[in-house]
């Protein structure tokens, strides 16, 4: 559900989705009655190794977004949510 510019998830899976998207700096987020903003989006990455003796041998990296939001007067920046 978007509202003016504003996502509302109703999954965890959805919020962290949104987190992966180039596209959604800057926009925010809602989930369970908490504003999230995304500052910086997360990427993962599979890099496959070939010909190793191992093959397929693959390699994962993973970065995770950067999301803030505010508590009072105060701004909050996570960057892992379980």
């Amino acid at each position: 559900m978007s509202h003016e510019g504003i996502l509302v998830v109703s999954s965890k899976q959805e919020l962290l989705a949104f987190g992966y998207s180039v596209s959604n700096i800057h926009k925010e987020v809602i989930y369970e009655g908490t504003s999230f903003t995304l500052i910086k989006p997360g990427f993962k990455k599979v890099v496959s190794i070939p010909f190793t003796p191992l093959s397929p041998f693959a390699k994962s990296y993973e970065l995770k977004p950067t999301w803030s939001f505010t508590v009072g007067d105060a701004v909050c920046r996570i960057n892992h949510i379980e």
